[in-house]
Formats: structure tokens, sequence, C-alpha cells
């Protein structure tokens, strides 16, 4: 039986986890959508906004991944596993904005949406383990 500290203390980071992928996903939302507006009415100030909002995204991307550090390390006190990091590459940022052309408003918008479906994976992966954690914790209840 694993102790209830950690336990708890590896369902917060899994919890923590769950609301920063919600958020980024939010904000990969709202990149999307100027991202559009982007490819059939946009210019160098919608792609300034949609780079501002994607830098935004690499922030969260950043906090996704050193939270999933610590529940990796929380996850290892209850021998326990974690899921696997994303990669976050948003390398045509200035090539985004100096260049402006709808293949390249094309490119970034795919690559929102290859990011929000490995969000998608993750998300998935954190609540399994996050319902595995429950389960645990509820046997104290009991």
């Amino acid at each position: 039986m694993n102790n209830k500290k950690e336990l708890l203390e590896a369902k917060l980071a899994s919890k923590n986890v769950l609301e920063l992928i919600d958020e980024a996903q939010d904000k990969l939302k709202s990149a999307k959508g100027w991202g559009i507006f982007d490819i059939f009415a946009g210019g160098f100030f919608t792609s300034l906004i949609k780079r501002g909002k994607i830098s935004d995204i690499n922030v969260l991307l950043e906090r996704i991944e050193d939270g999933l550090q610590i529940l990796s390390k929380e996850l290892k006190d209850i021998n326990y596993h974690a899921p696997v990091g994303i990669g976050d590459s948003f390398a045509a940022n200035l090539f985004d904005i100096a260049f402006d052309n709808i293949f390249t408003d094309i490119m970034v918008q795919s690559e929102l949406s290859e990011t929000s479906k490995k969000l998608d994976r993750l998300y998935n992966d954190v609540l399994e383990i996050d319902k595995y954690l429950e389960k645990e914790l509820d046997e104290y209840l009991d």
C-alpha cells in the first residue's frame, strides 16, 4: 500500500498538469482562430497577434514539461510510471512575421493543430494517472 502523503503529492501534481493542459488548449484555440483570420484576411499585425498567442503557448508548454517532471518524481515515489512529455516546436516564429504569406500561415496552422492533438493525448494519459491516484486514495477512506 502506498503512503497517503505520497499519493496526495502525486495527485496534486497530476491536477496541476491537467489544468496547464486545459489552459494551453484554450490558448491554442485562440491562436488557431487568429491563424484562420490571418490566412484569409490578415497581415502583419494579425501575424503579430497570433505570434503573441503562440509565445504564450510556448510558455505554457514549458510549464507543462516542468509539471510532468514533478509528476514523474512523485509517481516514482509510489512506484508508478509517468507519461511521456510533448515536444514543442514553433521554430517558424520570426519567419512567419518577416515573410508573411499564405504558405507560412498554413504551416503554422498545421503546427497548432498538431500541438493540440499531442496535448489531447497527453491529457488523456495524465487523466488515467489521476484516476488511478484517486482510486488509491479512496482505499484510505474505506
